[in-house]
């Protein structure tokens, strides 16, 4: 999985979801897939997802992953 760094304050178990969900992005695997293996439902994952672009300031998905690595937070 692509390595991710996000320094929000929010419990840790919070935090490494938001990561994980965002590394399994960009490693293209879909909203489904990324629920299945974090276990928890699609409609939580579209939710971190969602909120992780407003926070960010992004369009899209697309926008968010190259913002993240432009500025060393996330490694493909």
């Amino acid at each position: 999985m692509t390595n991710v760094v996000i320094t929000e304050e929010l419990p840790e178990e919070l935090i490494f979801v938001k990561a994980a969900i965002i590394g399994y992005e960009a490693d293209g695997k879909t909203s489904k897939e990324i629920s299945s293996i974090l276990n928890i439902c699609s409609k939580t994952t579209r939710n971190h997802i969602s909120n992780s672009i407003i926070k960010l300031g992004v369009k899209n998905r697309t926008q968010a992953i190259i913002l993240l690595v432009k500025n060393g937070l996330l490694e493909i």
